[in-house]
């Protein structure tokens, strides 16, 4: 009888493991971009809510960077999402090791990447962006045989507290500086009508993508 009594103890502490497994799986995998495996918008929002906590007290400083990849709908358009999902996990692979020693690298929505870092100087985050564009801008894709394209790296940064005190202020103002230098260098987003490339030396520059033999 004690016997039976320990062996039902143990299936129940068993099966209660199991169940505590899969749901810290589970709510791990909720929290992780599944085509880049980079941090998503739900993870970022709760590690922002921690670093904003913590840099509160004293006014501690926390950048803020949105990262977009500029000419990616080009690539939809002209060669079909699944090649652009390839783009988007090699970018989200170069942007990871450029980024490598900040706090967090997330993926929040389409071609869209926010980075957390501890900078109070601008001129910091702004070698951080240097060394993630080029990354990113080196890198050419193969699209068809023959025939790659490349894309650009715009970016934008908000400080706290100066540009913003909350999650959502912070991730605005970023956004909003993104779109300003994508303006300013003549990002335009647009449709490609690719064409091919007659010498290796050419490059030819349809919409905001790069397409080089």
């Amino acid at each position: 009888e004690h016997l039976h009594l320990l062996e039902s103890v143990s299936r129940l502490a068993s099966t209660a493991l199991q169940h505590a497994f899969l749901h810290e799986r589970t709510k791990a995998s909720a929290q992780i971009d599944p085509l880049t495996g980079l941090p998503n918008g739900r993870a970022l929002y709760a590690r922002l809510e921690e670093e904003l906590v913590r840099a509160a007290p004293q006014s501690k400083p926390l950048t803020v960077i949105c990262l977009n990849l500029v000419g990616l709908r080009g690539i939809n358009d002209a060669y079909g999402y699944r090649v652009g999902d390839r783009m988007l996990s090699e970018v989200a692979a170069r942007l990871e090791r450029a980024l490598h020693d900040t706090l967090m690298l997330s993926r929040i929505a389409g071609d869209e990447f926010i980075c957390l870092v501890a900078e109070e100087n601008a001129g910091d985050a702004i070698a951080l962006y240097e060394r993630a564009r080029l990354e990113v801008e080196s890198l050419s894709l193969e699209v068809r045989p023959g025939r790659h394209a490349r894309v650009r790296l715009s970016f934008g940064l908000a400080r706290y507290p100066n540009e913003g005190q909350t999650i959502d202020e912070l991730l605005h103002a970023a956004a909003a500086a993104a779109r300003q230098h994508r303006a300013s260098y003549g990002f335009i987003q647009q449709s490609p009508d690719p064409q091919p490339v007659h010498s290796s030396s050419e490059s030819a520059k349809t919409g905001t993508v790069t397409l080089v033999q």
